[in-house]
């Protein structure tokens, strides 16, 4: 008796470890956003949260001049990450690291810490408010650069560097379920290495 009170106690145990060691990327425990893009390059691009962000899962398909450049589906599972090409049938198997930001900086929230990343890592300031697609949203700017985000999830970009590449939401789907087929990596897929995303 006393050793399954022991086993249960270290799988209890083990449970809340597991716990602790997830964080809230997102204030939403699931959500599906939808994106299209303009100007240098077209088509779509679906993102699905799951877990408050543990899982995240982004389907590209962009095109140039008509021709498809990027057929691509990024998998997200806490501090993994997945590469998969869909042109070539290749998984690239590496770490998330901004995951593992999160992790050292439980004591903030996630959003907090979603717009430190964008201030520290990638230069922007918050300029202001802008309501969109019927968010109260925040305004990056960095140069000819603009984000929107709201509860720390980017709705829009404006990207100017050697050419102009925009990307918007058209829709934003909060807590819905989401199938599990859709953070599952394809089978028969070869896989190869790389060190971070």
């Amino acid at each position: 008796m006393r050793i399954l009170i022991f086993i249960a106690s270290l799988f209890f145990s083990f449970q809340a470890f597991s716990q602790e060691e997830r964080v809230k990327v997102y204030p939403f425990k699931s959500a599906i956003i939808e994106y299209k893009y303009e100007a240098a390059f077209s088509g779509t691009h679906i993102k699905y949260i799951e877990d408050y962000g543990y899982k995240q899962a982004d389907y590209f398909q962009q095109k140039t001049n008509g021709e498809v450049s990027k057929n691509e589906i990024i998998i997200l599972l806490g501090e993994k990450g997945y590469a998969i090409n869909r042109e070539d049938s290749t998984v690239a198997v590496g770490r998330n690291s901004a995951y593992t930001y999160y992790l050292q900086n439980q004591d903030k929230s996630g959003v907090d810490v979603s717009e430190a990343i964008i201030k520290n890592a990638f230069g922007y300031q918050l300029k202001g408010i802008q309501e969109y697609l019927n968010k109260e949203c925040k305004v990056w700017k960095s140069g000819k650069s603009t984000l929107l985000t709201w509860n720390g999830l980017e709705l829009k970009s404006e990207i100017n560097l050697f050419m102009m590449m925009v990307e918007k939401a058209t829709k934003v789907k909060v807590d819905k379920k989401i199938p599990a087929k859709f953070f599952e990596i394809p089978k028969g897929f070869t896989y190869t290495a790389t060190d971070v995303y």
